[in-house]
């Protein structure tokens, strides 16, 4: 046996190898996975984000970023009126904020006010006065590009900044962009396009700095004109750096495939906000602008400008006009979010595999997969962390697809060792220990101590009165059913209490209690109410075998509890997992007894005073007296169980515990 153990945990070791092998395989396939593919774990990862914006508990301050709404109370016909409203009236608001550092007017002036011709000129005379206004783009895709929109093109482009030698992605179509009015384009300090960048749930995570047209120029985005012409920068000055980075009031912005992460200052509403009607009719005072970025957008519920955020929930919903507020500042104020880098997200996702992996093995399976859990939980918070206070954003899907991919195919291998490894053992073990037993030492193979060891156990021994007699010239046939008949009822009562039957005597048997250690103290009481149940299974017998002119039986047995020395005994080629001692001894002794008693009661059962002294009064003993024991200097007290009270602990209590009895 002691052969098999170590070839057992040979093969253990060899699985544990392979199934760390195969991790390590995973985890590679995981990381080529990442580099290829990104967006297979982008659902993981943008829920990870939102989530820690929404939770997060040092957001970045907004920073001098004032809006002005164009809200509901503002559409109200009480107010400046419905939607789209005449030019003047825009430009009264921008007249109406003085000092400011930039103005952003997130409208499109596309197209001349045809109820109000001179609104144009108006709105146009305005922006140049401020000398600071910054106005939105449009991109379409597939149209006919008039005279009229070739001439404003002409004149944004004569503005824009050369691209790099190296731009980011692929080069844009400088027909696609469609800028304002003429004299808007002419009179602004910057001009960028509105359209805001949509990860592929709708969320605006990122923002798109510029792009690069096929001409050789960068076209901006609005929030960044916005911001540059808040730090007084020139075009070239600005984005010298792209696609790698942004340089803004001297300070650098990183740029990751030619976008940054918005570095987001709280849910909708977070932004300080006025009223457009209130800007308007000059009732705010000149010192809420001084030194602000100013943004004039729309917020009205029927303006329908929402771009969604990366908060979860309700909070999510933001104007298209507070996500370039968050863009401004991300630029400007706030500290740069950074992914971490590949080679970083390459050596954890490998690291994080083979140990996950390895931790499976290490223990038990409930040990190892809580470790685990515990391992990912402890990477959600080191991702927190990185974010809340590194301002680095870590790639949480690769680390969990590993962790959780690489558990499973070790736990699967584990278990489909183990169970082989215990299917094996089991035949080993039946080969010579009830299949009982070979199944519980499969599963707690710690509990065998094939070298022996001492423990205190519960002994008992069971014979057929006078059987030679009964017998003595039967038909062979007839005695092998009829013993095998009653040696089934027999072996059931000892396992339904969680006995060990030991081996088989003639016509008797020896069974164990306690012999491994592992089940509850109370094992005389086991073995008690095993002979209870043998006592209550052998009227049945007899009666099926009276009606079949078969001999009944008489039985006795005796349980005795003592230390004995227990473990695998015998000869080389046979071998037996038994006890030894004066407890058998004695407990054999006392079956002697029973003998004395088989007129007395057809199933006697005597134990020792060991075994009485452990019973509770829900067992009705009758004391037999001092018996001498052949080989003991001293005789024992001789109890005989003679039943079990039918009241608080009846009958059916005393099955119940015997059908719940721990297994041997």
């Amino acid at each position: 046996m002691a052969g098999h153990g170590r070839t057992g945990k040979s093969k253990m070791a060899e699985r544990r190898a392979r199934s760390l092998q195969a991790s390590f395989a995973v985890s590679a396939m995981i990381c080529v996975v990442f580099w290829r593919w990104p967006g297979v774990f982008s659902t993981v990862e943008q829920i990870a984000y939102d989530t820690c914006n929404r939770y997060r508990p040092n957001p970045p301050h907004m920073e001098n970023v004032l809006l002005v709404e164009i809200d509901d109370l503002s559409v109200d016909e009480s107010a400046l009126g419905r939607f789209p409203w005449p030019r003047r009236v825009f430009a009264r608001i921008i007249a109406n904020i003085p000092g400011a550092r930039a103005i952003g007017v997130d409208v499109l002036f596309l197209e001349p006010d045809a109820d109000d011709p001179e609104g144009d000129a108006l709105l146009a005379e305005a922006v140049r006065d401020a000398g600071n206004v910054v106005l939105p783009v449009s991109i379409q895709t597939d149209r006919v590009v008039s005279k009229e929109m070739a001439r404003r093109l002409a004149a944004l482009q004569a503005h824009l900044a050369e691209a790099p030698d190296s731009p980011a992605g692929a080069p844009a179509d400088p027909l696609s962009f469609m800028p304002p009015l003429l004299p808007l384009v002419q009179a602004a300090a910057g001009v960028g396009f509105a359209n805001l960048v949509e990860d592929g749930d709708g969320r605006c995570r990122h923002a798109r700095p510029c792009y690069v047209g096929s001409d050789g120029r960068l076209y901006p985005g609005f929030a960044t004109e916005v911001a540059r012409v808040a730090a007084g920068a020139t075009p070239d000055e600005f984005y010298a750096g792209f696609p790698r980075a942004l340089t803004p009031d001297g300070r650098s912005l990183p740029l990751e495939g030619g976008e940054m992460l918005v570095h987001y200052s709280g849910p909708a509403g977070t932004t300080p906000s006025v009223s457009a009607a209130d800007v308007f009719a000059g009732e705010v005072a000149s010192e809420v602008f001084a030194g602000k970025i100013v943004l004039v957008g729309a917020t009205a519920a029927g303006l329908c400008d929402i771009r969604p955020a990366p908060y979860r929930g309700p909070e999510g919903r933001m104007f298209g006009v507070e996500t370039n507020a968050n863009v401004v500042n991300t630029i400007l104020s706030t500290p740069p979010l950074r992914s971490e880098p590949s080679l970083t997200v390459y050596v954890t996702v490998l690291a994080i595999g083979v140990l996950a992996a390895w931790i499976v093995w290490w223990r038990r399976v409930v040990v190892g997969v809580a470790v685990v859990a515990a391992l990912l939980v402890g990477t959600v918070a080191i991702y927190a962390a990185a974010f809340w206070y590194g301002n680095v954003v870590l790639s949480l899907g690769t680390r969990a697809a590993a962790a959780i991919v690489c558990v499973a195919i070790a736990l699967s291998d584990r278990l489909l060792t183990e169970s082989r490894m215990r299917e094996r053992m089991v035949d080993v073990f039946a080969s010579y220990v009830s299949p009982e037993l070979a199944e519980h030492l499969a599963r707690n193979p710690d509990d065998l101590s094939l070298g022996g060891t001492r423990r205190d156990v519960t002994v008992m021994f069971t014979d057929v009165r006078s059987f030679t007699t009964i017998f003595e010239g039967a038909d062979p046939q007839m005695l092998v059913e009829q013993m095998t008949e009653y040696f089934n009822a027999m072996v059931g009562a000892v396992f339904r209490t969680g006995g060990l039957v030991d081996k088989f005597i003639g016509d008797g048997i020896m069974a164990l209690w306690g012999c491994f250690g592992t089940e509850t103290q109370d094992h005389p009481r086991s073995a008690v109410l095993s002979a209870l149940v043998m006592r209550e299974l052998l009227p049945g017998l007899n009666a099926k075998w009276e009606a079949t002119g078969n001999p009944t039986f008489r039985i006795g047995v005796a349980v005795h509890s003592g230390p004995a020395i227990v473990g695998n005994m015998g000869a080389d080629r046979k071998w037996n997992y038994t006890a030894a001692g004066d407890t058998v001894n004695t407990a054999a002794r006392i079956g002697e007894i029973c003998k004395q008693f088989k007129e007395r009661w057809e199933t006697a059962i005597l134990v020792s005073e060991d075994v009485a002294r452990t019973l509770d009064d829900s067992v009705r003993l009758e004391r037999i007296g001092e018996t001498p024991i052949r080989g003991k200097a001293r005789a024992i007290g001789i109890y005989a169980v003679t039943g079990i009270h039918r009241s608080e602990e009846g009958r059916e209590h005393a099955e119940e515990e015997a059908e719940g009895a721990p297994p041997a």
